[in-house]
C-alpha cells in the first residue's frame, strides 16, 4: 500500500509494513505499525511470530486505517499473488530468487530457470539447457513362478538369485530397471504356493478311490 492505493512490488523489496493482531480486535487496536525495512516474506515471518499475521483490510474502514497508518510511506500488506509449485504439482516452500525476482507478474513469465546462485523467472516458450529430477520410480508386479523342484523360496539367496534374473530378463527386451526388491505379506511371507486345478482334481479323485 502507498498513498491510500494498493499496487504489486516484487516480494524481496524491503518496505516498512503493518501487522496484524487478533488478540485486540476487541479494543479496536488490531494493527500495528512497524518501521523495520524488510522483504514481504520477512515482514511476514514478524508479524506471525509477535502477532497474528501481515495486516488485512477486510472492509473499508479497514483500508482506512491502514491508510493512516502508513503516513505517506510504502507499507507491506498481507495482500499475496504469485502462486509458485514445482512440476509434480508440489508446492514450492522453499524460494532461492535472484534479487528483484519474480518481476512483477504480467501473466507470461510463467517458468524458472537457475543461474548464478539464484531462480530467475521466465517464459515458459524459452530453449535452455535442463537437469532431470534423478528420483526413481517404483512399480509394483505380481508374478506367478513355476519351479520344477523343490526349492526355499524364503531364503534370501534364492530371492537375491531370481529377482537378478528377472532384472537381466527385462533388460534383454529393451526394459532397463534399476533394484529389484521383494514385498513380504501381512504373514512376512513374500512368496505363497499356489495349487493349479489338475493339481486339486487328482487328489479329489484319489480321496474318492
Amino acid at each position: 500500500m502507498y498513498q491510500g492505493e494498493v499496487s504489486d512490488l516484487p516480494c524481496n523489496a524491503r518496505s516498512r509494513f503493518v501487522c496484524y493482531d487478533e488478540a485486540h480486535v476487541v479494543e479496536d487496536n488490531k494493527y500495528v505499525y512497524i518501521t523495520e525495512l524488510k522483504s514481504w516474506s520477512d515482514a511476514q515471518s514478524y508479524c506471525r511470530h509477535h502477532y497474528t499475521d501481515l495486516a488485512i483490510a477486510r472492509n473499508s474502514a479497514d483500508y482506512l486505517v491502514l491508510t493512516q497508518l502508513s503516513l505517506g510511506w510504502r507499507i507491506w500488506i498481507g495482500l499475496y499473488r504469485g502462486y509458485w509449485e514445482w512440476s509434480d504439482q508440489n508446492p514450492a516452500t522453499f524460494r532461492a530468487w535472484q534479487p528483484e525476482r519474480p518481476s512483477i507478474p504480467t501473466g507470461k513469465e510463467n517458468c524458472a530457470y537457475y543461474q548464478d546462485g539464484g531462480w530467475v523467472d521466465s517464459l515458459c516458450s524459452e530453449k535452455k539447457t535442463f537437469i532431470c529430477n534423478g528420483a526413481p520410480r517404483s512399480q509394483v508386479v505380481r508374478i506367478a513362478i513355476k519351479m520344477d523342484s523343490p526349492v526355499n523360496m524364503e531364503d534370501p539367496a534364492i530371492q537375491a538369485a531370481l529377482a537378478e534374473q528377472i532384472r537381466q530378463k527385462l533388460q534383454q527386451n529393451g526394459q532397463p530397471v534399476g533394484r529389484i526388491a521383494w514385498k513380504s505379506q501381512p504373514d512376512g511371507k513374500v512368496f505363497h504356493q499356489q495349487k493349479n486345478e489338475q493339481t486339486r482334481k487328482k487328489r479329489e479323485k484319489k480321496s474318492e478311490l
